[in-house]
C-alpha cells in the first residue's frame, strides 16, 4: 500500500514537472519572437529548457533529412515527447 502511494506521488510530481517544462518551452518560443535575449525571463526559460531541447536537437541532427533543414524542429519534437510522457504517466499507476 505504501509503495502504491509512493508511486502515485512520484508520477504526479513527474507529471507536474513535465507540464511545467512544456509551458516553459512554449514561453521560450514566444519570448524568442518578441523579447530580447537579455531579458531575465528569457534567460530563465533558456537555462531550464536548453538541456532538454539540445538533447532532442542533437538526436534530430542525426536524421539525414532533418540535418540540413533550415527549420529548428527541436522545440516541436520536445513538446510532443513531453506530451506523450505526460499522457503515459497515469497508466503507470494503473498497473498497481
Amino acid at each position: 500500500m505504501v509503495l502504491v502511494e509512493l508511486l502515485v506521488i512520484t508520477t504526479t510530481t513527474v507529471a507536474v514537472f513535465v507540464t511545467a517544462l512544456s509551458y516553459l518551452i512554449l514561453a521560450r518560443v514566444i519570448l524568442q519572437l518578441f523579447a530580447s535575449d537579455e531579458s531575465p525571463v528569457f534567460e530563465f526559460c533558456y537555462a531550464v529548457t536548453e538541456p532538454v531541447v539540445s538533447t532532442v536537437r542533437s538526436a534530430l541532427s542525426r536524421v539525414g533529412s532533418l540535418a540540413d533543414s533550415p527549420l529548428d524542429l527541436s522545440y516541436v519534437a520536445t513538446f510532443i515527447l513531453l506530451t506523450i510522457m505526460r499522457l503515459m504517466l497515469p497508466s503507470i499507476t494503473e498497473l498497481f
